[in-house]
């Protein structure tokens, strides 16, 4: 067979293939059942059709009343707003006159103290004048006991003069406070010598006893420590010292001091045994 005879007959094939598939795909759609046509939704019952509308009323009747609520809120707010407007109003008015009585009381609390601050002036005045006085005769007096005194009490007298003249001088310039202060420090200066002078006069000394040029803090500083009735070991023990007690001496007589207790117990103690405070 010829090429041209093979083609011809392979043609007749591919036709004839083609039109069996297409009379084999057409019985088959032909013999395929029909698609079920969309089902319908079943009608509602004629008592639930009924609850759905008495719901539906009570929903519309709650809405109207529920409108009707909000209505008569709005409109106690707007009174309550209105309310508030007003008490605010009386508030700054109040406000406003308790300023005016604060402002008011603050003047007179002013003027109470000023006039309280004339009082004590004048009494202020009147109490430095009468301490100054007191202080120039207590001056006066040490000056007349310390004549004799040694160069110590001297200074101190001086001290005491100097405050004196210092409080005279606050006094013009109207210091009446720095005055009576300067005065009361006037009078104590004078008090401490006066005390001291008196001390040493009541002292009898003995043979070989040589007073301090002032009276002495002292401590002691050891434990148990005789205090005896003269400046020897051959004296009677009148008492006993702890460390850290405090004594005055007075005098001193070789190795031995005359020294008196804060509770005022005098008697001669050993050198050694005492020392500065």
């Amino acid at each position: 067979m010829s090429s041209s005879g093979r083609e011809k007959h392979r043609s007749v094939f591919q036709i004839s293939a083609l039109f069996w598939v297409c009379c084999l795909i057409a019985g088959c759609l032909h013999t395929s059942q029909p698609s079920k046509p969309f089902a319908a939704p079943p009608p509602c019952p004629p008592d639930r059709t009924a609850e759905l509308e008495r719901h539906n009323a009570a929903l519309e009747e709650a809405l109207a009343s529920g409108k009707e609520t909000r209505s008569n809120l709005e409109q106690d707010i707007s009174k309550l707003e209105l309310q508030v407007l007003g008490y605010e109003a009386l508030v700054k008015d109040l406000r406003r006159r308790s300023d005016i009585q604060q402002k008011r009381l603050d003047a007179a609390i002013i003027e109470v103290v000023r006039a309280k601050s004339k009082l004590r002036s004048l009494e202020s005045k009147a109490e430095a004048a009468t301490t100054l006085a007191e202080a120039e005769i207590a001056v006066k007096t040490l000056k007349k006991r310390g004549v004799s005194a040694n160069e110590v009490a001297l200074r101190e007298i001086s001290t005491a003069d100097q405050m004196l003249s210092m409080s005279v001088n606050e006094f013009k310039a109207q210091n009446y406070g720095g005055a009576l202060y300067l005065a009361n420090q006037a009078k104590g200066q004078v008090r401490t010598v006066l005390d001291r002078l008196d001390k040493k006069a009541e002292i009898t000394t003995a043979e070989g006893e040589s007073l301090f040029a002032q009276p002495l803090n002292l401590k002691v500083i050891k434990d148990d420590c005789n205090l005896r009735e003269g400046p020897g070991l051959q004296y009677k023990i009148v008492g006993k010292l702890n460390k850290d007690e405090e004594v005055v001496g007075f005098s001193f007589k070789k190795s031995w001091v005359r020294v008196e207790t804060n509770a005022g117990q005098s008697g001669w103690i050993f050198q050694s045994l005492v020392g500065a405070r």
